[in-house]
């Protein structure tokens, strides 16, 4: 109650454990909180899908004079995200921008990009991307996978070609949202040059959810056989990877 540094330090805590309710108890109970209690807290609320709670929290915050940091605005954008709620996202974007915070910076740009691509708005998602001046695996990824899971097929592969000849080496979700393009797309010529880069890096002994989205791929575009082989080479085979091949058959 009367340590800043331990009071904060016990918020982070009991926060990063899960353990949400004491940290709120503690947080409750500090006479005075700085940027580090109040990020603890925000940042296990989104950890524990709390989001709506970080959102409430961010408001309190500055109703009690702290500003946000880069780690603050890192948590609510992602909050933002698993909401998929656009509107606060930009309001969040806009305040930054407002504020003449370096947006470019690649914390808080990889957090744009992806929310806005979780919320399906891929040209801001794209806008954002290009404004960034420093791009990474994340931010390529993100961008991605906003393709991806919003049925936009050959932009995903256009940005993973340019991805490559930018000198990025892709990793497991790299993969993942190309293996899903591919089925979704019957893109066997493709698949199968993703199915070579990811044996050729032992994902499939490493990564049993790389394994799964390959059978899943083979099975929407139709080759079972291919599929199964895949499916017994698994070091792991867990219902996901299951299913995907029943899916497959049942589809057929």
């Amino acid at each position: 109650e009367t340590d800043l540094y331990v009071g904060s330090t016990l918020v982070d805590v009991y926060a990063t454990s899960g353990s949400l309710q004491d940290a709120m108890e503690v947080f409750r109970a500090m006479p005075e909180r700085n940027i580090v209690s109040w990020n603890a807290l925000v940042g296990g609320c989104v950890e524990k899908g709390l989001d709506e709670k970080a959102l409430e929290l961010l408001q309190q915050m500055q109703v009690e004079g702290v500003q946000p940091d880069e780690i603050a605005y890192v948590n609510i954008i992602n909050a933002c995200a698993s909401l998929a709620d656009l509107e606060q996202g930009k309001r969040i974007h806009g305040s930054l921008m407002l504020m003449d915070t370096k947006v470019s910076n690649l914390f808080i740009g990889n957090a744009l990009v992806d929310m806005y691509g979780k919320c399906g708005s891929l040209i801001e998602a794209l806008e954002t991307f290009e404004k960034m001046s420093e791009t990474d695996l994340v931010s390529w990824n993100a961008l991605m996978c906003g393709y991806a899971n919003h049925g936009q097929d050959h932009e995903a592969i256009e940005s993973f070609k340019k991805m490559q000849e930018g000198g990025v080496p892709p990793d497991a979700i790299s993969f993942l949202c190309l293996m899903k393009v591919c089925g979704s797309m019957g893109n066997i010529e493709r698949g199968e040059e993703i199915h070579a880069q990811v044996s050729k890096r032992g994902l499939l002994k490493k990564d049993y959810i790389v394994g799964g989205a390959l059978v899943n791929m083979y099975a929407k575009c139709g080759l079972f056989t291919r599929a199964r082989e895949v499916l017994d080479m698994l070091p792991r085979r867990d219902v996901v990877s299951w299913t995907a091949l029943i899916s497959g058959y049942a589809d057929q």
